[in-house]
């Protein structure tokens, strides 16, 4: 089964952009069921960003165990936390190749990190282990399959964390004749198999709600959608980072009519480079309390 691997590049620079974007809605939960939150299981982890966005957001954590496909990208994780936490005031300690600890330099509280390469797919078998089971960035390349699995394995009391998934809303203005045509490919492209099956696309938001609300979960959302203009060097790198992303993918594809593909790059780039582009990728934030 094919296997989605992720720039580090892409990676790293799309981070700040999802800590800023996630939604309150899981802070806001957490509020008055502090006690319920102890182990979370981090599906899909890449180099750890949900772990330092729950930090950042003083996210009560004691252990937490990150799974992921990309060794290069879990091999990666423990030079990022090591820096970040440094510059927090925390130390962080390797006790073994794929285990570390977080710890506080006034001894209150330590974090346990269990960092392990593996498909997100087998990882279901522990979900029931962890109080939260977060999926970060990643709903739209899921299939119906595996999202059915995920929810009809879990336990009760559990909270299941999707968060910046993508729906299909890209917006650029100025507005460019061939957008439309451009994001429509590309829409249809996120619906090939990304390792767990087809995957749901631009309709993972909808599915998640009906089956959990089938499940009779309770389910929430909220937006936590980029808006990223052009007139600071970082967003208009991140801009061209993510045309390239979309043009990758239709390169890839029998469909997409190539010189339509170059003239909207070209077009794209000029504005981002005049600092007339203003792009809007919506995405929104889910939790689900079984």
């Amino acid at each position: 089964m094919k296997q989605d691997k992720f720039n580090l590049s892409w990676i790293t620079q799309r981070e700040n952009y999802d800590n800023n974007s996630r939604s309150n809605l899981l802070n806001n939960f957490l509020i008055n069921y502090k006690d319920r939150i102890n182990n979370i299981i981090d599906l899909g982890c890449g180099t750890g960003s949900f772990l330092r966005w729950c930090f950042k957001n003083k996210i009560n954590i004691n252990k937490i165990i990150m799974i992921d496909h990309n060794k290069k990208l879990l091999n990666q994780a423990p030079v990022i936390f090591a820096k970040y936490f440094r510059e927090k005031n925390f130390l962080f300690n390797k006790l073994s190749r794929r285990r570390f600890e977080i710890e506080n330099i006034s001894k209150t509280k330590n974090v346990e990190i269990i960092l392990k390469e593996d498909d997100i797919s087998s990882a279901l078998q522990k979900i029931n282990q962890y109080n939260i089971i977060s999926l970060s960035a990643m709903a739209d390349l899921l299939s119906k399959t595996f999202i059915r699995k995920l929810l009809n394995k879990i336990s009760s009391n559990k909270l299941i964390y999707f968060s910046i998934c993508f729906n299909g809303i890209i917006k650029w203005n100025p507005i460019n004749k061939f957008d439309k045509y451009i994001i429509n490919n590309f829409n249809r492209h996120q619906k090939q198999d990304k390792g767990t099956g087809l995957a749901l696309g631009s309709e993972c938001v909808k599915y998640i709600k009906s089956y959990s609300q089938k499940k009779k979960y309770k389910c929430l959302k909220k937006d936590s959608s980029w808006f990223i203009k052009s007139n600071k060097q970082l967003d208009q790198i991140f801009q061209h980072q993510y045309i390239k992303t979309i043009i990758k993918a239709l390169k890839e594809d029998d469909i997409t009519d190539r010189n339509i593909l170059k003239e909207w790059h070209a077009e794209r780039t000029k504005k981002i480079e005049s600092k007339k582009s203003n792009l809007i990728v919506k995405h929104d934030d889910i939790l689900i309390i079984t």
